[in-house]
């Protein structure tokens, strides 16, 4: 620290500071009384006021103000500037620390983020371990199960394919035999046409012919007789049926080429046929009863009719239930194949009898 002396001190240094000023010792600061020599003072003397002498009392004291201010600013200023950078430097350090604390706190929820980050992936790698564990042992129980399908439809491919083989074996032979056939058969045809064309010209030459058409007493069924004819003309050494077979016939202006049975009879070939157009002597109908129909008992909207059969003989009594059941019947625009029902009456009149069944609204319950 500076030393200050008092202004006695001063005035008693200032004789020895104006001697080495004045020898000529330019780096040596002027003496005090100068430096505090002030501007009013130089300027009072410039205008002439009295030369009156000043004593060094009044110069130490003017003196004195101007030194201490110049310490002042000698050794305050950079103490003041030392503590002003120094106050800044705190302030930046401050700021710095401040921002290095942030920085660190960002740099910490970072890494805490990347912690979070690397325990999700971590999880979620494990997860997918797990998930792909599962899909592989899933695929492998897949792969296996496909594997048994695949032996089990080999297996059953095979037994296919065997089956075929003997298949296509099978209708090979068939084929060959259906071939061997057919050719049996056409053979066989053309013999029989040979032996049909020969036959035709031998009953040409022979006069063959069908005598003695006779039917029947009695009808079959509705619109059905038999018929029985007599072969003549046949030559001694031809066999009886095969010609029976071969010769045609006209009835009722129909072609039968063959008859429906072949047979000797007291040495005679005779021949049936059973003949079902134009036979108007068995064409039967029913005559409908109209004081006989009535409603069915226990059926609702049902009304039953009756008819008589005729054109029915009394030759036929003995077969009036085929004549009955083949018969059609006709009632209120309805036709039907065959009546419902058949009986036989001998009361109020005699003879077959059939029914049908028809819907009628009127007939409730």
């Amino acid at each position: 620290m500076p030393v200050y002396h008092s202004t006695q001190n001063f005035a008693e240094r200032e004789p020895l500071l104006s001697r080495n000023h004045h020898r000529g010792n330019p780096s040596s600061p002027p003496p005090y009384s100068e430096l505090s020599r002030s501007p009013s003072s130089d300027f009072s003397s410039t205008r002439g006021s009295t030369d009156e002498p000043v004593s060094s009392n009044t110069t130490t004291t003017k003196a004195f103000p101007r030194a201490v201010i110049l310490i002042c600013l000698i050794f305050v200023l950079p103490v003041g500037a030392f503590l002003l950078g120094h106050v800044l430097g705190i302030e930046r350090l401050d700021a710095e620390r401040h921002y290095i604390a942030r920085r660190t706190q960002q740099l910490n929820a970072q890494e805490d983020l990347l912690d979070q980050v690397n325990f999700t992936l971590i999880e979620d790698r494990r997860l997918w371990d797990v998930r792909r564990s599962e899909e592989e042992r899933r695929l492998a129980e897949d792969r296996r199960l496909w594997n048994a399908r695949r032996a089990d439809q080999q297996k059953r491919l095979d037994i296919s394919s065997a089956k075929l083989r003997d298949w296509e074996t099978s209708l090979n032979r068939q084929a060959e035999q259906i071939r061997l056939d057919r050719q049996r058969w056409n053979d066989e045809r053309d013999r029989r046409e040979e032996e049909e064309r020969q036959n035709k010209i031998e009953r040409k030459k022979a006069g063959l012919r069908w005598i003695d058409l006779t039917p029947e007493t009695k009808c079959l069924s509705f619109e059905r007789r038999m018929y029985q004819a007599k072969l003549t003309h046949l030559p001694n050494h031809a066999p009886g049926n095969e010609w029976c077979w071969s010769v045609p016939i006209k009835i009722h202006g129909h072609v039968y080429n063959q008859p429906d049975w072949c047979g000797m009879k007291d040495g005679e070939l005779y021949g049936q046929w059973y003949v079902d157009k134009n036979e108007p002597g068995c064409h039967t109908w029913f005559s409908i009863l109209d004081n006989e129909e009535a409603c069915v008992a226990g059926v609702s909207r049902t009304r039953r009719f009756f008819g008589k059969l005729e054109n029915f003989d009394r030759e036929d009594w003995d077969n009036w239930r085929e004549m009955c059941a083949t018969t059609p019947f006709a009632v209120r625009n309805f036709t039907f194949e065959r009546p419902h029902q058949c009986g036989f009456r001998g009361l109020s009149w005699v003879g077959a009898w059939g029914s049908v069944d028809v819907q009628d609204d009127t007939c409730l319950e």
